[in-house]
This record gives C-alpha cells, sequence and structure tokens, in this order.
C-alpha cells in the first residue's frame, strides 16, 4: 500500500517473498510516473534499473535479517525535465501485532539538491587545489584564510606559516603604499583588481606576478572573502627586460645608446607633465640628544610599471637633455608648497631648517635669486625656514 505525508514525502511499504523476491511494492509513483498497476505485484526488476533493484533488494534482505532500519542513496532517472533525482531512503522492519517481521517500509527524502551542492562543491575544490595558479583567499582584514598548492609552489611558503596572517607578508618593498591604497580603493570600489605585483618570497627573492582580486560577498551584499588568483610572471618580465637591454645598450660597451637616451627623455618629459614625480622629507636629527632639526626634500619618480625611481635613475638623463634646471625649479616650488601648508598650521618650529639640493648649473642662472625670492612669497615661507 502506499501512504502520503503532508509534506509530500513518499512513503512506502513492501510485503517481501524471500522465496521469490517478488514484492507488493508501492513507491515513488508520481516519482517513477508510473501508474499502480506497473508497480503493484511486480518485481522491481521490471520497472526499476537492475542496479536499483538489486540495492533495495539488498537493503530489503537486511532489514528482515537483523530486524534493524538501514539507510541508503540511490538516483533514481526520470525522463526531462527532471532528469536524475538523488534520494535519502531510511528502510525499517514492519511487526505484526505478535511481533513478527512481515515486510519492510521506507520514508525516502529528494535529497537531489542537497547533492548538486555537494557535486559542485567537489568541482570547486578539485578545481582549487590542482589550479596551476597561486589562490589565496582572504577575510575582509585581509587575514589569509586558505591558499592552494600552486601558492606554495610560486613563494616557498606553506599554508601553515601564512594562514591567519596579512597579506603584507608577501610585500617585497619595491611598490610604495601609494599603489597599495589605489589597487584597494579599486577593489572596494568595483569590487575587483587587476595588475602587476612585485612580491617576495620565503626566502627572501623577488617575484612579480599578475594578480586578479575580485571580492566575495553573501546576498545582502556583506563581504565575505577577497580571493586573488596569480600567475608568476617572473621569466616572462626578465626576458623583456633582457630584450629592452640589447636594444637599448651598446653589446660591447654596455653604454645607453642613442635609442635609450630618447627613450629616457621622452619618459621623463612624461613624468613632469603628467605629475609623475614626487618630493619626499627625510627628517633630520642632532646627533646630540636626537631633537629634530628640520627635513631635506628628496626627489622621487613614481614611473607606472617601474615603481618608485631613485634620483640616480633619471637625473644624469634629465642633465643631459638640459631639463635638470627645469627639474630643479620644480623640486624647489614643490618642497615650498609643503613647507607653507606646513607652516600655516603649526606643525613648523623655529629654527627647523628644510635642505633642498640643487645642481651646480642652477645655481649659476642670473634669476636664480628672483625665482626663490618670488616662490618663498608665493607659499609664504619665511627665508630663514630655508
Amino acid at each position: 500500500m502506499l501512504a502520503r505525508s503532508s509534506a509530500q514525502v513518499p512513503i512506502w511499504l513492501s510485503g517481501i517473498c524471500l522465496m521469490t523476491g517478488y514484492a507488493t511494492w508501492v513507491t515513488f509513483l508520481d516519482f517513477l510516473g508510473l501508474r499502480r498497476d506497473q508497480v503493484h505485484g511486480h518485481s522491481r526488476k521490471t520497472f526499476l534499473p537492475l542496479r536499483d533493484a538489486l540495492l533495495h533488494a539488498e537493503a530489503d534482505q537486511k532489514v528482515l535479517r537483523t530486524g534493524q532500519p538501514v539507510s541508503i542513496e540511490e538516483q533514481v532517472q526520470h525522463e526531462a525535465p527532471l532528469g536524475a533525482v538523488d534520494f535519502f531512503t531510511r528502510k525499517f522492519p514492519l511487526h505484526d501485532p505478535a511481533g513478527q517481521i512481515y515486510g519492510v517500509g521506507g520514508i525516502s527524502t529528494d535529497i537531489t539538491a542537497l547533492k548538486n551542492q555537494q557535486r559542485q562543491a567537489l568541482l570547486s575544490e578539485t578545481v582549487f587545489m590542482c589550479s596551476q595558479e597561486g589562490i589565496v583567499i582572504t577575510d575582509p582584514q585581509t587575514r589569509i584564510v586558505r591558499v592552494n598548492p600552486a601558492f606554495t609552489q610560486q613563494t616557498g611558503f606553506s599554508a601553515g606559516v601564512v594562514l591567519g596572517r596579512k597579506t603584507n607578508i608577501l610585500r617585497s618593498g619595491r611598490q610604495e603604499n601609494a599603489f597599495y591604497a589605489a589597487m584597494w580603493k579599486a577593489i572596494n570600489e568595483k569590487g575587483h583588481w587587476s595588475g602587476e605585483i612585485h612580491n617576495r618570497r620565503a626566502d627572501g627573492s623577488n617575484y612579480i606576478i599578475w594578480c586578479s582580486i575580485n571580492e566575495v560577498r553573501d546576498g545582502a551584499g556583506s563581504l565575505l572573502h577577497c580571493m586573488a588568483v596569480q600567475s608568476d610572471v617572473t621569466q616572462l618580465h626578465d626576458a623583456k627586460e633582457a630584450l629592452v637591454r640589447q636594444a637599448s645598450y651598446d653589446s660591447l660597451t654596455g653604454l645607453p645608446n642613442r635609442s635609450l637616451f630618447n627613450d629616457r627623455i621622452a619618459q621623463l618629459i612624461e613624468a613632469i607633465g603628467q605629475q609623475q614625480l614626487r618630493v619626499y622629507f627625510q627628517p633630520q636629527c642632532r646627533l646630540s640628544d636626537g631633537a629634530l632639526m628640520g627635513a631635506e626634500a628628496l626627489v622621487r619618480w613614481q614611473r607606472p610599471g617601474y615603481g618608485l625611481l631613485l634620483p640616480e635613475e633619471f637625473l644624469r638623463t634629465a642633465e643631459k637633455c638640459g631639463l635638470l634646471v627645469s627639474l630643479d625649479h620644480w623640486v624647489m616650488n614643490e618642497a615650498l608648497r609643503q613647507l607653507g601648508v606646513w607652516v600655516a598650521a603649526g606643525l613648523w618650529h623655529v629654527p627647523w631648517r628644510l635642505a633642498v639640493n640643487r645642481n651646480v648649473i642652477d645655481l649659476h642662472q642670473p634669476d636664480i635669486v628672483a625665482t626663490l625670492q618670488q616662490m618663498l612669497l608665493t607659499h609664504q615661507v619665511d627665508p630663514s625656514a630655508l
């Protein structure tokens, strides 16, 4: 006979004949798409795949033999649009008034959605573990919660070493804080970012990755994780630099050729025109007691794709192409502008002094005094502070 719960969970009862293996078996009529007369009194083999029929028969025999409930999982194949349906079935013995087992009952639950989720999770886990690209998953505070084997191969850091630590453990120091601030700004605003990052391996060596970072949010929009997928492009980067060096330096002397010189001029002009130069201030302290006495203005070039360049990497080119005076003028004006801001805010105190380096050519310019006076006036800085 067939019973049905209010939740539409299939409940079936079967009377088993141990000698013939035939059953009075009414189950899953709606799921199987069969009529009662197609099931009632028929062997399971006539309306179930042989594997499923044998699985049920074996479970029934175990229930009858032991008198204990048995659980099985099975998959029933349906015609479209249902397709394969997964069931979890709990079989139990049926007792007559005398306490004798006369049959087997069962309750089957459709667990297709759960099994599909499990299969998807298994697929995702397989992709994560077998990927040739390093994968890093962090919490919203950038603490690492998971890495895959490819990450360990790339960096030399095992999962046990990095789990719970922030991603800045990987920083090489070759890119300034402004780079990372811009990266996280893009992630927070757009939910993703891609670019080149210079990182540090466990052995201290530097390497370069192409990294794609994406946010993972829940249905309510709350940030759960950030996932970074990274490829080691160090060899590609080195090969590119070798080609550039071959094209830009004389093979015998190792000196820059005309092509590199022209490129450096173009790049330097672009740096000045696109405000890629930066002025940093290094504190100057008195040796006797460590008291702050002022600061020294230092110029750096924030060159896209190369990080922060030191003066020796571009000043010689600026001198050869006649841009050194203009560069010095810009550095002085920017240094005095920032000094004026500090003075106005009460953050600069007498007798502190600001040191700004000038080249010899600049010092011979006839208008240097007038130009400097105008800068001091514009930024409201007392000459004694310079």
